[in-house]
């Protein structure tokens, strides 16, 4: 008996230490910290929408607690070890964008690495007919970043995977993320363009058949509608017309903000369906995935703030690789 209680209490001693071990691999952090609430001016761009930004802010920050440290390790992956990449166009893949992606190869040396590009366009589109309409109007447009979301969606649907944005350079493993989890994302440092906490789509992982991306791309297929009708009435129209007499290569057709359409359908589809998507899922605070980001814009009322000591430390966060940093956008360079 007393040797059968000391096995279960080694066991146990083992199996804690292992499990706080694989943890520690990923780095646990302040949410808040990580977001830039440091920098408040920043910090606050994201909670201009009022409830709806709070909404969001505090379900991705349970989401986050709740899920940083999970205890009950797969024995296999749930989120299948391939990397994907996207290069649209009659160019070759940049050399540099090659250096970045061996940084991936380097650091997680079990994936199988696959970057699609142009033959590969309407293998993907066939994964789900229905969008491809969606891709043809950013198609169209010469909007690629529009195509290679829609792209992206599909591929993680149909695959799974991680999805790398071509610019991306990692810097630790991303083995521990395939299982611990079957869906994850990273918040952006607040920016202007947007009053709610951003969910990136340049790093994303996830299990094969998760529904979020279908759900995404029907949202993205409405709000795409909705936006062109408002923005190219008739009037609106003749009014860029007349603005831009003079200037041949004017547009007078406004093609929906692809990141409006795509990447916040992303997030709008994680936080309105959570009891669906959240049990193995993580969305990571800013410094994990964009610890430097440019400098935004702070207009007058901003400004005065400063002046005023309402906000602090102005331009100082977002410079420079944090300890849990597991990848990094190229505008650290």
């Amino acid at each position: 008996m007393t040797i059968s209680y000391t096995l279960r209490f080694l066991y146990l001693v083992v199996f804690f230490c292992a499990s706080f071990s694989f943890a520690s691999t990923i780095g646990s952090v302040d949410f808040d910290q990580s977001m830039g609430i440091s920098e408040k001016g920043r910090y606050d761009l994201m909670l201009r929408d009022g409830d709806r930004s709070e909404l969001f802010l505090k379900f991705y920050r349970d989401l986050y607690n709740a899920n940083i440290r999970v205890l009950n390790r797969s024995d296999t992956p749930l989120i299948p070890k391939i990397i994907h990449q996207i290069w649209i166009g009659t160019k070759p893949f940049p050399a540099l964008y090659e250096q970045y992606a061996s940084t991936c190869k380097a650091t997680s040396p079990g994936f199988d690495y696959r970057l699609w590009t142009n033959k590969d366009i309407k293998d993907i589109l066939a994964i789900n007919p229905q969008y491809q309409s969606l891709y043809q109007e950013y198609e169209k447009h010469g909007h690629i970043t529009g195509q290679k979301d829609i792209l992206e969606f599909l591929i993680l649907y149909k695959y799974g995977g991680i999805f790398l944005d071509a610019d991306i350079k990692c810097e630790k493993s991303l083995d521990p993320l395939v299982y611990n989890y079957d869906f994850f994302s990273a918040l952006e440092p607040a920016n202007r363009w947007s009053k709610i906490p951003i969910m990136t789509n340049a790093v994303v992982g996830s299990k094969k058949g998760n529904q979020i991306f279908i759900d995404t791309l029907d949202m993205a297929v409405n709000k795409y509608s909705k936006m062109y009708q408002k923005d190219n009435s008739w009037y609106k129209k003749l009014g860029r017309k007349i603005a831009n007499i003079g200037k041949s290569k004017a547009k007078t057709i406004r093609i929906p903000d692809q990141r409006i359409v795509l990447m916040l359908s992303l997030g709008e589809n994680l936080v309105e369906k959570n009891s669906i998507y959240n049990r193995r899922a993580i969305v990571f605070p800013a410094t994990y995935f964009n610890p430097v980001m440019p400098q935004v814009d702070y207009d007058f009322k901003d400004y005065i703030k400063y002046l005023i000591g309402i906000y602090s430390n102005k331009g100082k966060t977002f410079k420079e690789i944090k300890p849990e940093t597991i990848a990094v956008q190229d505008f650290f360079d």
